[in-house]
C-alpha cells in the first residue's frame, strides 16, 4: 500500500538505470520502479508480472505500448519466493539489459527512440504506477535511477554497496 511519488523531475530521454533490492511473495502484478501517463503510455518501469499469458515474470520497458517504438524485455523466473533480489533495468540509447541479482537475464538491441513525455503525467513512482492498480505488495530498498546506462561493474558495485547519493548521473535515490 505505501509508494513514492518522485514527481516529474526526472525527465530522462536517451539513457537510464533502474535499480532496487526487491522481496516479496506476492505472485500479482506489481510495478517497482515506473513511469508512465494515464495507465497506457509506459514511459519506463521495472515489474513483475503475473499474467498466464506473458512468459516473462520480471520485466523492464522503455517507451513501450501498445503501439510504441520502445523495448521490453525480462526474465521467466520466479522472483516472487520471498527472497531479497537486486534487479536493475540500463538503456544506453541503443541496448536495453536486466540484470537480476548481478546476473545479465535479457538484453534487446536496436532501441533508439527518445523517451517522449506529455503534459498529462509523467510521474515517477517508486512501488507503484500513475493509476494505482499494481502497486509492490512487499519491500523495496535502496532504489535508484540513474541518466545513464549502468556498467557491468557498477551495478557489482551497487549490489553490494549502496549508492551514497553523491554519485554523478543519479537523478534519483
Amino acid at each position: 500500500d505505501d509508494y513514492i511519488n518522485c514527481g516529474f523531475n526526472l525527465h530522462l530521454q536517451n539513457s537510464l538505470s533502474l535499480a532496487t533490492w526487491f522481496n516479496t511473495s506476492d505472485m500479482g502484478d506489481q510495478r517497482m520502479i515506473s513511469n508512465s501517463d494515464h495507465c497506457s503510455a509506459n514511459r519506463y518501469f521495472l515489474m513483475i508480472d503475473a499474467a498466464a499469458n506473458q512468459p516473462r515474470h520480471l520485466k523492464f520497458n522503455i517507451n513501450y505500448d501498445n503501439a510504441g517504438q520502445g523495448g521490453e524485455i525480462g526474465y521467466n523466473y520466479p522472483v516472487s519466493d520471498g527472497n531479497w533480489h537486486f534487479v536493475v533495468g540500463t538503456w544506453d540509447g541503443n541496448a536495453m539489459r536486466l540484470y537480476l541479482d548481478g546476473v545479465l537475464v535479457d538484453s534487446l538491441f536496436g532501441i533508439t527512440s527518445s523517451i517522449v513525455y506529455s503534459n498529462n503525467s509523467s510521474n515517477t513512482y517508486l512501488g507503484n504506477d500513475f493509476c494505482n492498480v499494481e502497486p509492490f505488495n512487499g519491500y523495496l530498498d535502496e532504489s535508484s535511477i540513474w541518466d545513464y546506462a549502468l556498467s557491468y561493474q557498477e551495478i557489482q558495485n551497487y549490489m553490494n554497496c549502496p549508492p551514497t547519493g553523491n554519485e554523478a548521473g543519479l537523478a534519483g535515490y
